[in-house]
C-alpha cells in the first residue's frame, strides 16, 4: 500500500510559527470558531464564529482582510463559491 500524506493542521489559538508552515493562527474572533473553509485558489480562509462574524484571512499569514457582520446568530458554516468570489454562511 502507498504511504499516507500527513494531514495539515490549523491552530486557531496559537501564534503562527515560522518553523511550521502548516500552522495558521487567526486571533481576531471574539468567540469560538465553528467553521473554516479555504478558497478554491488556496489564498484565503473564511472562518465563522460564535461572535456572529465571518473573517476572511490570508491563508499564508493569517492577517484578517475583512470582517463580515450582520448575522443574527452564531455562524455554524462557511463556504466559498466555486469561483472564489462569494462566501455563504
Amino acid at each position: 500500500s502507498g504511504a499516507e500524506t500527513p494531514a495539515r493542521l490549523v491552530h486557531w489559538r496559537d501564534k503562527p510559527q515560522q518553523s511550521d508552515p502548516c500552522q495558521l493562527t487567526i486571533r481576531e474572533h471574539e468567540g469560538i470558531v465553528n467553521a473554516v473553509a479555504f478558497s478554491p485558489c488556496g489564498k484565503w480562509v473564511a472562518s465563522g464564529s460564535d461572535d456572529m462574524t465571518i473573517k476572511i484571512c490570508s491563508a499564508g499569514t493569517g492577517e484578517v482582510k475583512c470582517t463580515l457582520t450582520g448575522h443574527s446568530g452564531l455562524v455554524w458554516s462557511v463556504a466559498f463559491s466555486p469561483d472564489g468570489t462569494r462566501v455563504v454562511s
